[in-house]
């Protein structure tokens, strides 16, 4: 799965796509590698990552965890592994001081997604 990551953010910066999004439950210390060497492929093409990490509590992720559009896109469904996964791993903000933190918990989408495009200056959303 990481070199099927590293090879689609390569192509989309050599190609010169303007903005790609894309999740990473990033955890610390584990994930800090792949973390670098995504940003090492964009920064050689020119590009930059812009790091935002979505939290909301224990609760609202179990309750979310069952919404049905999560089974047709083969995402986590089940709340024991969930709680498995939240347990056994640091999920946190990437460790640099542009890593936008917001709380998703009581925030809908829409307002959510308008912050990230204003506090990058991504244009208007």
């Amino acid at each position: 799965m990481r070199n099927v990551r590293y090879a689609a953010v390569d192509a989309a910066a050599q190609h010169g796509v303007e903005l790609l999004v894309t999740t990473f439950c990033y955890a610390e210390p584990d994930d800090r590698p792949q973390f670098q060497a995504l940003e090492a492929i964009l920064q050689r093409n020119g590009g930059e990552l812009l790091p935002v990490f979505l939290h909301c509590s224990r609760e609202e992720a179990a309750r979310r965890i069952g919404n049905p559009d999560r089974v047709e896109r083969r995402k986590m469904i089940s709340p024991e592994s969930l709680f498995r996964d939240l347990d056994r791993y640091h999920f946190s903000p990437v460790p640099r001081p542009d890593c936008l933190t917001l709380d998703t918990g009581t925030r809908p989408p829409g307002a959510t997604a308008r912050e990230i495009v204003s506090h990058f200056g991504l244009g208007s959303a």
